[in-house]
């Protein structure tokens, strides 16, 4: 019975991440019938230009090229003769290029240690998870991953019980700042996988 819980409150938390409607601090992706544009944090969006983007906040950003019309290219060579795949990233021999774009938390000062220590557990568990569902995905969804998707729930429980210490405490300004970045972050990762 425990087990029936743990794994509901799992697919409930996942649900919960993924249908949040958070304000984006960055740029976002866009998307419409024509196909995929950035737009920037300021509301413009690149056109007929290059941009290195971390979209999805791991550190390492991918550079696209973006037509006159602001919609990123894919799985096409570029008017400089450039390579994008079929996400739109650029590739040398068909390894996509990236360079280091480092996380920068806005809120810094005034975060309580156990506060960030528990959220950053929080998301170091989804970015375990992500990585585990591709995983998953890829191999065609075997079976035999059962056991590893369990260890997930019981990691899961330990993520949120690190959080459910912090519940009864009130988040000032850096906290609750720190708490959007981190649960933006979480639900573009679970959106990319669910694609």
């Amino acid at each position: 019975m425990n087990m029936k819980k743990t794994a509901l409150a799992g697919v409930c938390a996942a649900a919960m991440t993924i249908s949040m409607g958070l304000t984006a601090f960055g740029g976002q992706w866009r998307s419409d019938a024509n196909g995929w544009w950035y737009q920037n944090e300021d509301g413009s969006y690149p056109a007929d230009a290059w941009q290195w983007i971390d979209g999805n906040s791991d550190g390492a950003a991918e550079c696209y090229f973006f037509d006159s019309q602001g919609y990123c290219m894919t799985n096409t060579v570029t008017p400089d003769g450039s390579t994008v795949n079929e996400y739109g990233a650029w590739t040398i021999n068909d390894t996509v290029q990236v360079k280091a774009f480092p996380r920068e938390s806005r809120a810094t000062d005034g975060i309580r240690s156990e506060f960030k220590k528990a959220l950053d557990t929080y998301e170091q568990f989804f970015d375990e998870y992500c990585a585990f569902m591709n995983r998953y995905s890829d191999s065609g969804y075997s079976p035999e991953m059962m056991g590893d998707y369990l260890a997930f729930l019981s990691k899961y429980q330990e993520a949120m019980d690190s959080l459910n210490r912090l519940d009864n405490q009130e988040l000032n300004n850096s906290e609750l700042l720190y708490y959007l970045e981190v649960t933006e972050r979480i639900t573009q990762k679970l959106t990319e996988v669910s694609l």
